[in-house]
């Protein structure tokens, strides 16, 4: 999943489709006419747009505001201990395929449009609340990581990375996450999803480009970082300003395109401008 394109989609879904976001299962406990609300619920009804006066919520209302506050206790509570505090998004309701009832929160410090974190309830028996924040965490360094592997390549503004996700292969506990720093990743084995857009001043397409891949697949390798690559050779000079939901597919504004993943012997990088694809193949060292 390209979890940072594809996360401002998903909060823009769940606030515009209210009667799906809303739309709860069933009632797990009977729920008071009237109660205080917390700052924290507070905060909750303020995002949807509801009213603070509990008596004015329907039953559907009253139970999203019960399971989404349950959430947010629980995440606030998990990480209270690393100074961390998250502020709610939006709610994504239960889908047939996908389980349980989930939220999206922001640490605070962070740009709501790209660094979300996910609180969902468990599958099982057993219930609870599962989160994506050790990832997050993981992610967001594993990205300041990579944009100093090509700042000692390419001027800072001339090239831009996202890290759209992280799969994590060693074992990292949150107990970690005040250790989780640039030395920390290095010695690392993890999985991500990664966009690396490359102004065409500083690459010149062909040979130049394809020796500049080699280069970034050789240096993953032996860092034993993998997953799948996306390196596009960008003509706009505004490289800086993209945003994740400007993904380079949709703006056909680059030359060439890598596309690789840690199992490719070859990559087939091509020039879009042209009506053929021209297909350069790149050796890859075993």
């Amino acid at each position: 999943m390209i979890k940072r394109i594809i996360i401002s989609v998903i909060i823009m879904t769940a606030l515009i489709i209210g009667g799906c976001r809303m739309s709860m299962p069933f009632m797990e406990e009977e729920e008071p006419e009237s109660m205080e609300l917390t700052d924290q619920q507070k905060q909750i009804l303020s995002k949807e747009g509801l009213p603070h006066d509990y008596s004015k919520l329907d039953y559907r209302y009253k139970e999203y505001l019960r399971i989404t506050d349950k959430m947010m206790t629980y995440i606030n509570e998990k990480y209270k201990k690393y100074d961390v505090h998250f502020t709610y998004l939006a709610y994504h309701a239960p889908e047939l395929l996908d389980g349980g009832s989930r939220i999206l929160v922001i640490p605070d410090g962070y740009d709501p449009s790209i660094d979300v974190v996910t609180v969902k309830v468990k599958s099982g028996i057993f219930g609870g609340y599962e989160d994506d924040y050790l990832e997050f965490v993981t992610r967001a360094v594993y990205e300041e990581v990579l944009t100093d592997y090509f700042a000692k390549i390419i001027p800072r503004d001339k090239f831009r990375v996202y890290v759209s996700s992280v799969t994590l292969k060693d074992k990292v506990s949150p107990d970690d996450i005040p250790m989780i720093d640039k030395d920390f990743i290095l010695d690392t084995h993890l999985s991500s999803g990664t966009f690396i857009y490359i102004s065409e001043a500083v690459c010149e397409p062909g040979d130049e480009f394809v020796e500049f891949t080699k280069e970034y697949f050789k240096w993953l390798q032996d860092n034993q970082f993998d997953g799948w690559q996306d390196l596009y050779l960008y003509m706009d000079e505004g490289i800086q300003h993209l945003t994740p939901q400007e993904h380079a597919s949709t703006r056909g504004d680059y030359a060439i395109e890598s596309t690789f993943g840690n199992n490719y012997n070859e990559d087939k990088i091509y020039n879009l401008e042209r009506d053929t694809l021209d297909y350069l193949k790149v050796e890859r060292e075993e």
